[in-house]
């Protein structure tokens, strides 16, 4: 599809456009300048005509700091990969010094930058906004895009300075979310798998606020990366930006196949490193667990294994690798066994398999004395992998048997990196069921 970048001077209104663009808030907006740090992409369309549209953070001359300086960075990444670029000014005030110095980048691209007057919220303000004529690009079109005022004009123009472009049919991806506690890692681990600067990484925690989509192949297998903000305690979310950045992080668990969960070898896992990583489990994705900075630590691989297991009863399932995104230590496996996580999320087992490995583990261990025998089980879903008991008394069977019987499902089917759901089900007393008893013996 065709791109479209957001650029502009801090605090001008891009994220606030960028999801009226997208119809849904997916980029953190705020009074604050300096919100957006990343470029964050979103599918739109407008007559018809599907595009990428690209939030960027705030353009500044003469950069203070090196998250300023790593911004203006991608913003600049993002004007060059773009085949349209909206130049947003205030419309509420006269063009100021870095509003002209973005003019002068954007003049050698011509009709290719369309200049945006934002927060027009009457037609008595339009002509402060076509101050920024003076900018020397064409004519600014004035819009409000917190209300919507103007929006259909300004996407016409857009449209009409699209290059044509061929339908390709967008072929399936698995979906990859980085999570972990901040400054763990996560910018460095998806710039590494790119192989390219996609998001910015400073040793400031809490440099990532949104989630960013970045789409690669390998080994013939496409794959979205989907960087996420650093997930803190509940009590220190006090913050309205980190409030929505956590939110949005939440999201991507939700539609993500398979999470990458981040820890620093350099420091023990800690009890909120923990909560982050039984998070995706709870959604039912697949889980990979990475102990990042291996090249900082001077621990024993396998005793770290253990430590990690011991603390992480629940995910003993989930895969672990010891790797380093700065080095590149590790890296070149991960995209492989996600490719494989995502594969046993997938699995389906027949019920014949299913019945014989139910009826051997309840011939080892009987289900308790009051649940009565498991009398029938399904598959009845997969992503991840679900399974109907049906049993006398369901409210019988504690949660260790259930554990138990997850255990002999992966023992002889694999499930590697996949939670499993085993529903239970009263069996009625009916002829039909009846009929399927072929399990109790």
């Amino acid at each position: 599809m065709p791109v479209v970048a957001i650029i502009g001077r801090p605090n001008v209104g891009k994220s606030t456009l960028f999801n009226r663009l997208l119809g849904e808030r997916k980029s953190v907006t705020s009074e604050r300048a300096g919100t957006t740090r990343d470029r964050i992409y979103g599918r739109a369309e407008w007559n018809g005509r599907p595009f990428l549209a690209v939030d960027t953070g705030g353009l500044v001359s003469h950069p203070e700091t090196g998250i300023e300086a790593g911004i203006r960075e991608q913003a600049l990444q993002a004007v060059g990969e773009a085949d349209v670029v909206l130049f947003l000014v205030d419309g509420r005030d006269e063009p100021v010094g870095e509003d002209y110095d973005v003019a002068a980048l954007l003049r050698p691209l011509g009709r290719r930058s369309v200049v945006v007057a934002n927060k027009v919220e009457r037609e008595a303000e339009e002509a402060t906004a076509f101050l920024a004529s003076r900018l020397g690009l064409d004519n600014p079109f004035p819009i409000s895009a917190l209300h919507g005022r103007g929006i259909g004009d300004l996407l016409d123009a857009v449209v009409e300075r699209l290059p044509a472009s061929e339908p390709v049919e967008e072929t399936d991806s698995i979906r990859l979310a980085v999570i972990g506690r901040p400054n763990v890692g996560k910018s460095s681990l998806v710039n590494a798998l790119v192989g390219s600067p996609q998001v910015l990484v400073t040793d400031e925690p809490g440099t990532t606020r949104d989630a960013v989509d970045t789409r690669i192949e390998r080994g013939g297998s496409r794959f979205t990366l989907i960087d996420t903000a650093g997930l803190r305690r509940r009590a220190h979310v006090d913050d309205e930006v980190e409030y929505f950045a956590t939110l949005r992080t939440l999201k991507s668990l939700e539609s993500c196949d398979v999470a990458l969960v981040l820890f620093d070898a350099t420091r023990p896992p800690e009890k909120q490193d923990l909560r982050v990583a039984g998070m995706p489990a709870s959604f039912g994705r697949g889980v990979v667990l990475l102990v990042n900075k291996w090249d900082l630590s001077n621990g024993d691989e396998s005793a770290q294994r253990t430590l990690y297991r011991d603390r992480l009863p629940l995910l003993r399932w989930a895969p672990i690798r010891f790797i380093s995104a700065t080095t590149g230590q590790g890296i070149d496996g991960i995209l492989p066994l996600a490719r494989r996580v995502h594969e046993e999320r997938s699995r389906r087992i027949t019920t014949r398999d299913l019945a014989e490995s139910v009826h051997v583990a309840t011939l080892k261990h009987p289900a308790p004395g009051d649940a009565g025998p498991i009398i029938f089980g399904t598959q009845v879903g997969s992503s991840p992998p679900t399974f109907l008991l049906f049993v006398r008394n369901p409210e019988a069977i504690t949660a260790g048997y259930v554990r138990y019987l997850e255990g002999t499902l992966r023992e002889a089917y694999g499930f590697r990196g996949t939670p499993i759901r085993i529903l239970l089900r009263r069996k009625r007393d009916s002829k039909r069921d009846r009929k399927r008893d072929h399990w109790a013996s």
